[in-house]
């Protein structure tokens, strides 16, 4: 019931909004003239194993298929998340039964009859441990709306029912690696579109197919398979499938290790939607042979432009379902898949959710779910008050968003429709779409005003709480002494301190710890976590969420977090004196699991009176010849972040126009390559 009131009352939003767009004929946040069928089936690869592995077992794919209908007698949709693969009766797929029920939101009834006529076909890649039916159906039943066949497939293996699986313990397939993983998703798009031409899924379906007419568009992961797809890849043995006319990668293309070659593969038409952490945003200047190409940049929304907008619903129903289970919950398993099974990771749940989604929650069940078992209970108190942090960009804003850019996209360039080329201008995106950074073809990435050159230098200069920032060039390295921390890649080691010292508002120290992948950070009760702990996250920042402060964060300060490996060659050196310690990372190379990554060279110094610097010498890995690409964090970030700090976030170098003192507490610019120097094509 809760779902059928929250579908209601956003149809009567979204209806009653006068349309933004009066002047056109079209819009594309509406549905269009047809009405929207709906089924489900089962195909099964012969040539590949559940696991993706090449055998005779079989792969079975559950898919979704939207498509046009002139009408018929028949219920309401009602999407859940239960596959048939996972009913008990399949060897290999534990039973897996979700409660969660939603109810379409316009009008989709299942096994309707199909219009007659020829229509385009339009494929949906899903995020890792996701589903087709979470995020991105809306987008799916308004391209039937409009006159597209529209197949989502379940990725056996990488979907929530094989997370939820390993959750409970139950057998199902994996797919094991990033790279296997996007290959073997890739597989599942071409074997799909096959079985959709050949008359193999569905008589109808095939001979209602514009086989000349084929779209492809995928989220997160789904955007790294979308272009490795379409653009091929050369290390995976994979060429463009060429059948695919027309593309959207969203926020996904980081994930693919696509060289400047298999880029320049891609020939089709293709529409970046990301936000300004993923690497989208350097993908587009290597698609040297895509026109036309689009860019729609939603940088204040890290990474949801899949947005659901009931998946604060979805979150609390899961939340529910856990606080259900009486066993304690072993952080491991919550860690890898309790939170990309139930879905709270998908989302940033404080920034995007009201505090509601913790009604009858246990605080374990939440710390545990949020945070992990050895997350801060205390955090959830003091968000709640201040929840959704980032009410700009609500989950309804960057729904239209996404019906903008994949309803206007797929019909301009598969459908020839001119009625949704404004949709696709500079012109109505100023006007319409204030968080969306637009280009069409040609667009110049700004230059950040630092740049980590020999002779850079960084200096954090302590007013009161807060710091002043200054850069400067044309500084030379101090002597780095001659005691060589000896560590290994992935390691740390402590460095006593002559003097006390405190970072923002947070404690007095009078010790650091070293890390080799470019971090110092304040030493904690429990260092072995480090350890294992990724040395980067998706921006590049120290912290739980991507681009906030958090509670349970560390003093943290990084001239270049990435992951080094002074194991390989070079050496981190620390020369204490009387009134500041000198930290150097000599010739230190990136990992690369290959050898041979570029070295880095640049020192960090504490002084007594609270400064901090970062002098920079030999970068290889910020060099002209190195791929576009990102290239690591550089900046200072507090312990203890206060509620009030969470709202606005980290603030980067980017912001600054002249030295100034901030006022958050943390001051941190992910640094990219490449993109800002390379020509419009």
């Amino acid at each position: 019931m809760k779902s059928l009131i929250n579908t209601v009352l956003y149809l009567l939003l979204t209806l009653s909004v006068t349309s933004l767009y009066a002047d056109n004929k079209a819009d594309p946040t509406q549905p269009g003239p047809y009405q929207i069928g709906h089924t489900t089936m089962v195909m099964t690869d012969p040539s590949r194993n559940p696991d993706g592995t090449p055998g005779t077992s079989g792969r079975p794919l559950y898919m979704h298929i939207w498509y046009p209908s002139n009408g018929g007698i028949a219920p309401l949709t009602h999407y859940n998340q239960n596959s048939p693969l996972y009913d008990g009766t399949h060897p290999g797929f534990g039973l897996i039964h979700f409660s969660i029920d939603l109810l379409t939101t316009f009008g989709t009834k299942d096994n309707i009859p199909l219009a007659h006529g020829k229509f385009p076909l339009i494929i949906y890649s899903h995020g890792s441990n996701g589903l087709p039916i979470i995020g991105n159906r809306f987008q799916n039943e308004l391209l039937a709306s409009y006159g597209f066949i529209v197949v989502a497939m379940e990725h056996t293996g990488n979907s929530t029912n094989s997370a939820a699986a390993r959750f409970l313990g139950l057998p199902t397939p994996r797919l094991i690696g990033t790279q296997n993983t996007l290959t073997q998703r890739s597989l599942d798009v071409r074997f799909v579109i096959t079985q959709m031409l050949n008359q193999t899924a569905d008589p109808q379906f095939s001979q209602a197919i514009d086989a000349n007419k084929i779209g492809l568009y995928g989220y997160s992961l789904g955007g790294g398979t979308t272009m490795m797809t379409v653009a091929g890849s050369q290390s995976a043995g994979l060429t463009p499938d060429t059948r695919i006319k027309a593309a959207i990668p969203m926020d996904g293309t980081d994930f693919t290790g696509l060289t400047p070659s298999d880029y320049a593969n891609a020939t089709i038409p293709i529409l970046l939607f990301a936000d300004a952490n993923d690497v989208n945003r350097f993908a587009f200047p290597q698609l040297v042979n895509s026109h036309p190409k689009y860019y729609a940049d939603t940088s204040a929304a890290l990474h949801i432009p899949q947005a659901d907008p009931f998946i604060c619903d979805i979150v609390h129903q899961d939340l529910l379902a856990m606080n259900a289970n009486p066993n304690p919950i072993p952080e491991s398993v919550i860690l890898e898949n309790t939170i990309n099974a139930f879905g709270v990771y998908t989302i940033d749940e404080y920034a995007e959710c009201d505090k509601s989604i913790f009604n009858g929650i246990s605080s374990s069940t939440i710390t545990a779910a949020v945070n992990g078992a050895g997350g801060n209970p205390a955090e959830v108190d003091q968000l709640k008050p201040l929840m959704p942090l980032r009410k700009q960009v609500s989950l309804a804003e960057m729904d239209r968003l996404s019906r903008w850019y994949v309803v206007s996209f797929f019909n301009k360039v598969l459908k020839e429709d001119n009625n949704f080329e404004p949709f696709l201008s500079d012109k109505l995106n100023q006007k319409s779409n204030p968080l969306v950074d637009f280009a069409k073809d040609c667009r110049q990435d700004p230059s950040s005003l630092l740049s980590l050159n020999n002779g850079s230098k960084i200096t954090f200069t302590p007013v009161g709480n807060n710091y002043k920032v200054s850069y400067s060039t044309g500084n030379i390295l101090l002597d780095k002494g001659t005691n060589n921390l000896n560590l290994g890649d992935d390691d740390q080691a402590s460095i006593a301190l002559p003097f006390s010292f405190k970072m923002f508002k947070g404690k007095s120290i009078n010790q650091i710890v070293v890390g080799s992948n470019g971090y110092i950070i304040a030493p904690t009760s429990d260092l072995s976590n480090l350890k294992s702990m990724p040395p980067v996250y998706s921006d590049g920042s120290p912290w739980v969420q991507a681009g906030e402060l958090q509670l349970n964060g560390l003093n943290t300060i990084s001239p270049l977090m990435n992951d080094l490996n002074p194991s390989e060659s070079g050496g981190v050196y620390a020369k204490v004196e009387p009134n500041r310690v000198i930290v150097t990372y000599d010739a230190v190379p990136i990992y690369t699991g290959a050898g041979g990554g570029a070295t880095n060279t640049m020192q960090v110094i504490i002084n007594a009176n609270g400064t901090i610097e970062m002098v920079y010498g030999n970068m290889g890995n910020s060099g002209p010849d190195y791929q576009p690409g990102w290239i690591g964090g550089a900046g200072i970030a507090s312990e203890k972040a206060t509620a009030d700090d969470l709202k606005q976030g980290l603030i980067d170098y980017a912001s600054l126009t002249k030295p100034k003192t901030m006022t958050s507490n943390g001051i941190y610019e992910t640094f990219y390559v490449g993109a800002g120097s390379m020509p419009c094509h």
